[in-house]
């Protein structure tokens, strides 16, 4: 039996023996000893001590509940209050039947009776004792993540028990965030992003074990905790002001949004959505970094979840129009019409005509935006064909790819099959890819892009200036043509700074070879300036509002574009 035993450890475990008495002490030293490295302790002060110095490789401690100075009862109270310490298990050496309830609710795991004259049962329980406690270790191992919370996985089943047995208290999903954690992570480097995850996972940490609760690490910089009703505000501000370092200058803004239960009954991916929500709503111009999920929240997501499931409905009716805004060259002495750039409207039957700012945000968060560019392509490309085979003329278009878009071949496909089948040349349709698209998993993004180049199509870095690219980085970014943010234009009459920075951006494009587009010009002072600092191409309402194709049409027969 004991031979079996021995062949059952791997390696040798350390285990502390804790008995005034030396005999005893003898007695389980001569069975342990040749089976684990033992320490020794005749009271609970040395017990304590000796768990303190060696709490990182003890195994086990072997408890007598009688002894001077400090008693096995006392031991185990002080090592409950502890975290680290309570996670060491405890077998109690007692020959006292009474004591052993006392002793479980205080966190032993075992008892081993004296007088000891069974060594394949006591060398059974320990070993037994310690497997557990090893079993224990890797699974919270696989429950945490490096910030010490839970992951999702683990944190959604534990939700579902406390929701078994919480009875009537009141509980509250609270998402946190860390505002611009990409920018955070760029500025100031992946080991002080990785040092603010764990120091907010660790404030985290503290605050559910005060509220009687749990924490999670979702993703990035995504939080969530499950916890009892908060009443007072403050006590969550407390914590999202909790997170400071004193060795850096960093800035960094913690939000949380909180979903506090109702009679309605949500289950836990709707209650961690509608927290989200609330978190996610938080304007930057809010002084608190708090908020509640309230009925105005609740109908706003209504109609969000209404239109989303409207989608599929209004792309088979028709619904999404494409609007075209004029693109003009101002190289010449008049300005000519170079291109156009295609933009989406919902024409609503119940809300009228919608801004895409009301519906693609929502798109891009719930994946359909890839399923709406593909109907803007559609249409895009049928136009252009119109016009070339009723009109003679062949006009450029500019169509927007969403990062999602990149991540599917299929998407490349689809676009080489709609030129293919309207018989329009790839030169005539530009891809519009946003500045922040280049910086989300990089490696993927340009590959993708590099992919759209090789088969021959044009891209659009759109909305330069708007994302946090320095200007060393975007000389090895795949592009043909940069559409500077109309953050550029806006007030450029009234700024020296601004008309100098877009001359920098302007002799940047033309190191690199590539054409410069201006966006937002509304006025003839700006097209003036924007012409005078060498740029190419600009778009804006002092030419034109976006426009139907109709209205589009009756646009170029205006400037003379078509008889």
């Amino acid at each position: 039996m004991i031979n079996e035993f021995n062949s059952t450890i791997n390696h040798r475990k350390t285990v502390l023996v804790v008995d005034d008495n030396l005999i005893n002490r003898t007695l389980l030293g001569a069975m342990l000893e040749p089976y684990y490295d033992l320490l020794y302790a005749e009271n609970g002060v040395e017990a304590l001590a000796a768990i303190r110095e060696n709490i990182s490789s003890l195994s086990l401690v072997l408890l007598d509940l009688v002894m001077p100075e400090m008693g096995g009862m006392e031991l185990l109270g002080i090592l409950r209050q502890e975290i680290e310490l309570s996670k060491l298990p405890v077998i109690v050496l007692t020959s006292e039947i009474e004591y052993e309830v006392k002793c479980l609710q205080l966190g032993a795991m075992d008892f081993i009776r004296k007088p000891f004259d069974a060594p394949e049962i006591i060398l059974a329980r320990i070993n037994r004792v310690i497997e557990l406690t090893d079993d224990r270790k890797l699974l919270e191992a696989t429950e945490h993540d490096s910030t010490g919370l839970y992951t999702r996985n683990f944190f959604l089943e534990y939700v579902l028990q406390l929701d078994t047995y919480k009875e009537d208290m009141k509980m509250d999903t609270i998402a946190v965030s860390l505002d611009h954690f990409q920018l955070i992570n760029e500025m100031y480097g992946r080991e002080f992003a990785d040092r603010l995850l764990q120091t907010l996972g660790g404030k985290i940490a503290e605050f559910v074990r005060q509220h009687q609760g749990i924490g999670c690490h979702w993703d990035a910089e995504q939080f969530y905790i499950y916890c009892r009703h908060i009443e007072n505000e403050d006590e969550l501000n407390q914590l999202m002001n909790a997170v400071t370092f004193e060795d850096t200058s960093a800035s960094f803004r913690i939000k949380a949004g909180i979903y506090s239960e109702q009679q309605d009954n949500l289950d836990i991916d709707r209650r961690l959505a509608a927290a989200r929500f609330a978190c996610d709503n938080i304007p930057l111009s809010q002084t608190g970094s708090v908020s509640y999920y309230d009925s105005q929240l609740h109908e706003k997501v209504m109609l969000m979840e209404r239109r989303l499931d409207e989608m599929p409905r209004a792309l088979a009716n028709g619904e999404f129009q494409v609007y075209f805004q004029p693109k003009m060259d101002i190289r010449p002495d008049e300005p000519v019409l170079e291109s156009v750039e295609a933009l989406v409207r919902w024409q609503h039957p119940e809300f009228g005509l919608m801004s895409p700012g009301r519906f693609v945000p929502l798109f891009e968060d719930n994946g359909l935006m890839q399923l709406l560019d593909q109907e803007v392509w559609r249409q895009t490309v049928a136009c252009l064909h119109r016009w070339r085979e009723e009109y003679g003329v062949q006009l450029t278009a500019s169509v927007n790819v969403s990062r999602m878009d990149l991540y599917n071949d299929a998407n490349l496909s689809c676009i080489l099959e709609l030129l293919e089948q309207y018989d329009v040349p790839k030169e005539a349709l530009h891809l519009e890819i946003t500045e922040s698209a280049y910086t989300d998993d990089e490696n993927i993004i340009l590959a993708a892009i590099g992919r759209l180049k090789d088969a021959g199509l044009t891209i659009e870095m759109d909305d330069f200036g708007s994302g946090f690219s320095s200007l060393n980085t975007i000389t090895s970014m795949p592009f043909d043509i940069l559409k500077m943010d109309m953050g550029f234009t806006r007030g450029i009459e009234k700024d020296e700074k601004k008309y100098h920075l877009v001359e920098l951006v302007v002799n940047l494009a033309r190191y690199m070879k590539v054409t410069t587009i201006a966006e937002g010009v509304e006025t003839q002072e700006q097209c003036r300036l924007l012409k005078q600092a060498g740029c190419d191409v600009v778009q804006g309402y002092y030419f034109s509002k976006p426009l139907p194709a109709e209205e589009f049409e009756a646009y170029m027969k205006e400037k003379g574009v078509i008889g």
